[in-house]
This record gives structure tokens, sequence and C-alpha cells, in this order.
């Protein structure tokens, strides 16, 4: 594939690319789980240490005041919704929850386990159900919920793992409503509803859409600010069809948008070493 620049928003491309139906078949078949979003995740259960964005928010919240409603976009696990419900489980709570979560949505997938055990009979997988329901129940008795209202908002795209992004049987958006309690739909759908935020977070996401542009259009009428995580460095890696680089900001400027670039502000934590990023707040 060959690697090209835009002369007016400073991005490199690859031309020619994935045609949308192989990208699709290579992000939710051949390679359908973000490894990086689910390991975050098994991280986060085994205490260990994970991507901490929160310096990011705080330096936003410096900015427009502190937050009461939050999102993230398409990936539930690479921000810090993590760290937002680490506040409201205790140190054995997280793998309790976890377990409680991913097996109530497995007792729901009904059809799965009569594939495989054809004589189980329905009161069993009623009863199953019921099980799990009350298990999950019981981890949530002693959660207290912080004052934050969380939401994941998602948008159709062959560029990324979408609705097969799995884990141990489990959707990734699925789990993170009932495990990370977040209220998840579409960016039409949040719109539609009239959902206002104050901030929403794009972490390593932004270049796996097809027209970022519209993207962010679209966050900001649900939102009062977007904070952009992003990868800027300058090599391509074969999975994207574009880069963001540090020129993109000026690009943004002269489509009208209000943008800071907030990336001389933010020291990186171990988890980010030689991780080149672009990190940008966009007001509405």
């Amino acid at each position: 594939m060959k690697v090209f620049e835009c002369l007016e928003c400073s991005t490199i491309y690859c031309d020619p690319w994935l045609n949308y139906e192989t990208s699709a078949h290579m992000f939710n078949v051949i390679y359908g789980q973000h490894n990086r979003g689910w390991d975050a995740l098994w991280a986060w259960l085994r205490h260990e240490s994970v991507q901490d964005y929160t310096r990011f928010v705080a330096a936003v919240e410096t900015r427009i005041g502190k937050l009461l409603s939050y999102a993230e976009y398409n990936c539930p696990f690479q921000g810090n919704l993590l760290h937002l419900r680490s506040g409201e489980l205790g140190p054995r709570q997280r793998q309790d929850m976890y377990s409680a979560s991913r097996d109530y949505l497995l007792s729901r997938q009904q059809d799965r386990f009569l594939a495989a055990n054809p004589d189980l009979k329905p009161d069993i997988m009623r009863r199953r159900s019921t099980v799990a329901l009350g298990n999950l129940e019981l981890a949530r008795e002693n959660i207290t919920p912080s004052a934050i209202q969380r939401y994941l908002l998602h948008e159709a795209t062959s560029l990324c793992w979408s609705s097969g992004c799995n884990g141990e049987g489990v959707n990734c958006r699925s789990l993170a409503s009932v495990l990370l309690g977040v209220g998840t739909m579409s960016i039409d759908e949040a719109i539609k509803q009239r959902l206002k935020v104050d901030l929403v977070g794009v972490y390593n996401t932004l270049d796996h859409v097809i027209d970022p542009i519209a993207t962010v259009a679209n966050l900001l009428r649900v939102s009062r600010a977007i904070l952009i995580v992003n990868h800027a460095q300058e090599v391509i890696s074969k999975q994207h069809h574009f880069v963001l680089r540090p020129g993109f900001v000026e690009f943004l400027r002269n489509k009208g948008f209000d943008v800071q670039d907030i990336s001389d502000e933010a020291t990186y934590d171990s988890t980010e070493i030689n991780q080149e990023k672009l990190i940008l707040l966009i007001k509405a």
C-alpha cells in the first residue's frame, strides 16, 4: 500500500486501502476482538496498571468546569470509564461484578446453551437465568454510584471493531452496560433523544471512522466539549486508513471548530511511553 500526505489537513493515508467490505471482514471476522481494549479490562480486573487519562479530563475541567455527565465513543475500555467505576467498587468487588455481569449476559443466550445441551429442559434454562440475575443484583448491592452520569456512544462503521467485538462470549458494549453502569446508544439516537453531556472522550478511535469531521460535528450536538486522544505517529499501520497529525489542529480551526491543543499539558503515564499522542479539546 502506498502512503500519502494530505496537504490540506496533514494526515497521512493509504491509497489504495481496503474496500469497506474487506475492512468489515478484517475487523469483525479475521481480527474480531479489539485486543487493546480487552487487555485494559483484564488488567483492570487484576488491579494492574492500565492507561490513565484522568489527568487529561482534569485539564479539561479547568476549562469547562466540573463534569456531571460524561460519555465515551465506540470503545468502552480504552478511556476513563474503568477508572470512574473504580471509585464505586471495592478491591474484591471488581471481579465479583465482572463474573456476575458475564454470567448474566451468557444466561440470556439460550440458543447457545440449548445447541450444546439439546436435552436441557426450558425450566432449567429459566432457573439458570434467574440465578444469574440474582447474583448480579447481589453484586450490585454495595455499589455506591458516583454523581457522574455515564454513556457509551457508538457509530456504525466498517473501519473498526463493532458489534462483533467479544470477549469470553459476551459483547463489549453489553458488558460495559452491565459491568460499568453506562447507558449505550448510537450517536444518531443520542441526537434524537436530545441527550446532553458535559464531555465526550474519544480515545484512539477517531482514526477508525469514515468521516472524522462529521463524527466530531455530531458529537458536539450532544456534548459541550470533546476530548480527543489519538495516535499521532509518523508511521501508519495497515489497520488504519489514515493517521492524524498535529497539522490536523489548524485544519479543524479552519473548518470553524473551537480547538485547543493540550498535548503539552499532559505527561504520559508508564503505559503510554513512546506513544505519540495528539490531545485536543474541542468546544461546542
